[in-house]
């Protein structure tokens, strides 16, 4: 690879005009000048020698913020996705809870306590999490051996974040799971019995 400072590579334009063809160069400034300034002396002195320039750098950040928007817009999406799902999980567990009160109220009248029937929804809700997390992982695996072939590219890959998120999920439909325990709680046994 050869250098040219500014000097030899005029001498080298109006001796042979035409000896570089279409080349590609790349252009280095002094890292303590001013950035803008030396763009611009470069931009000049390139377009008085009929050359066009591509800035590397200002591509670079435009590509990052082109991805910063798609990644946050994904997120978005994401976030909107788990709030419509939590809302059909919730209604899913009320329309159960409906169903199931004659049978509650006949357990509360046996003298199962409320805590007891907590304690069952919160089961429920704890399992529905696990196996909503694991099948969202298998599915995250699957589409990363896919598309990468293999799980190489993930160390720059934020786990702490993953693992807040995930847990902030599991403990939102762990609570929605336990949703109908408040709609229990206002309801007396034989209010529920004869439902």
């Amino acid at each position: 690879m050869e250098y040219y400072t500014k000097e030899q590579f005029d001498f080298v334009l109006t001796q042979c005009p035409t000896s570089f063809g279409e080349t590609y160069l790349n252009v280095y400034t002094d890292d303590k000048a001013n950035a803008v300034e030396s763009a611009t002396k470069v931009m000049k002195y390139g377009k008085s020698c009929d050359m066009d320039f591509i800035n590397y750098n200002e591509e670079n950040w435009n590509l990052y913020y082109k991805a910063l928007n798609t990644a946050l817009l994904l997120g978005v999406f994401g976030v909107a996705t788990v709030m419509i799902a939590l809302v059909i999980l919730w209604n899913i567990h009320m329309s159960a809870f409906d169903q199931e009160r004659g049978r509650l109220g006949v357990l509360q009248a046996l003298g199962v306590t409320n805590r007891e029937i907590a304690l069952r929804y919160l089961g429920k809700g704890i399992k529905t999490g696990v196996i909503s997390l694991l099948l969202a992982h298998l599915c995250l695996g699957a589409v990363i051996l896919l598309t990468a072939g293999g799980f190489r590219g993930l160390s720059g890959y934020p786990w702490g974040l993953h693992v807040l998120v995930c847990l902030g999920y599991f403990i939102l439909v762990a609570a929605v799971g336990c949703g109908p325990i408040w709609e229990l709680k206002k309801y007396t046994p034989n209010e529920n019995i004869n439902v």
